[in-house]
């Protein structure tokens, strides 16, 4: 008897083993993608050789958590839907490849939109969407988005960004707790490799990079009272050949955010940072400058660090750093290199507000400066 109990308790053990691991089902190249995903059990490894290649016109909705590899998915010319919907959690979908239709819709869709947290999205190409690669967001009113890990995409030709977060509903609905690793980006005239937006929480990226872009990282909000970013670590940035390096178009105050290991070669701007509280910004490094105009410039950011800033390689005229309505600064470290030709190293305006004399600014070298290393700007009723 406890023999045979011993066994009906291996026998319960093996089927919850199933239940939880699920199978591992080989897809089929001539049938229909969306019907073999979505007839899926929980928890099952949905598998392609490499060798399959699908084309899909609707939607295939992810309800359930699965494990997708190996998939090649074409969007038919002329549909705006996506091509993946996460609405569970516990969703993977690895080494894939996706190619979007931007080129014969005039709406935009993104390619992969998730809606649950839990999901690991990795080894994937991203072509040719007519928004961003993946995008991130709750639904309005749901459960928040919460956990996630995003790593090694490549996007090519995207209309919008790689990777995209944001949050619903005001900010009420949020987006949190999500690691970005090693998202390259390429040839996106409107966006870059990973933006976030309007409230996002505790989003951990690194190994970033953009080459001919709008930019490489960039953040913005709709001015809603709960869409401040909080807690955002950003490290190791690369533009290359972009328009902007690193953009922030903020309305209002964002929380904690701290940038690091930055190269930013031969873009037209370097960084525009505004509306940060205890911000940092460290190590940056700027390589042939662009043509005319600031390259760095932190506006209405108090308590905000810069530190172990270089300007490397040829400079056209113009400013290196400029500070305006922004308090309690902390500026060191900052370098022109001998072959660049700002007219003015750093431009400060002082406002009532913004008092240079209390500004924390140490250890800089700006004697390359053509016509001055630093100049203080009183904006009058500032």
């Amino acid at each position: 008897m406890a023999g045979f109990r011993v066994w009906v308790l291996l026998l319960v053990g093996c089927l919850a083993f199933e239940r939880c691991f699920g199978r591992t089902i080989s897809l089929t190249c001539g049938s229909d993608l969306k019907t073999q995903i979505e007839s899926a059990r929980r928890f099952d490894v949905l598998v392609s050789n490499g060798a399959c290649k699908w084309t899909v016109s609707k939607v295939i909705k992810i309800t359930m958590p699965l494990t997708i590899k190996g998939v090649h998915v074409t969007l038919t010319p002329g549909v705006v839907v996506p091509v993946f919907g996460i609405f569970s959690v516990g969703v993977t979908i690895s080494e894939f490849t996706i190619v979007g239709n931007r080129n014969s819709v005039t709406k935009a869709e993104s390619l992969i939109k998730v809606y649950k947290g839990g999901f690991v999205i990795e080894k994937g190409i991203l072509k040719a969407s007519s928004s961003h690669g993946v995008r991130i967001a709750p639904i309005a009113g749901r459960d928040n988005v919460d956990g996630g890990v995003i790593r090694d995409l490549v996007g090519n030709r995207n209309v919008g960004n790689v990777v995209f977060m944001t949050t619903t509903n005001g900010g009420r609905s949020t987006t949190k707790n999500i690691i970005v690793e090693n998202i390259r980006s390429y040839d996106s005239m409107f966006k870059g490799a990973l933006e976030v937006s309007s409230g996002v929480q505790d989003i951990f990226a690194q190994n970033i990079y953009a080459e001919r872009c709008a930019f490489a990282f960039g953040m913005h909000d709709h001015g809603g009272q709960l869409q401040n970013i909080r807690r955002l670590f950003l490290n190791n940035v690369v533009a290359r050949n972009c328009g902007i390096g690193i953009q922030c178009r903020t309305t209002i105050p964002h929380f904690d955010v701290s940038i690091s290991g930055v190269i930013i070669e031969n873009c037209r701007i370097a960084m525009r940072i505004n509306n940060l509280r205890w911000g940092r910004l460290y190590d940056v490094r700027v390589i042939d400058a662009g043509i005319g105009a600031t390259q760095i410039a932190v506006l209405n950011s108090d308590n905000m660090t810069l530190r172990d800033v270089a300007f490397i390689g040829t400079s056209s005229t113009g400013n290196a750093v400029l500070i305006r309505n922004s308090s309690n600064i902390r500026v060191s470290g900052i370098t022109l290199g001998d072959r660049t030709s700002f007219a003015i190293g750093m431009t400060f305006f002082e406002t009532i507000k913004s008092k240079f004399l209390s500004a924390d600014i140490s250890e800089i070298n700006l004697r390359a400066a053509k016509v001055e290393e630093v100049k203080i700007v009183p904006v009058p009723g500032g």
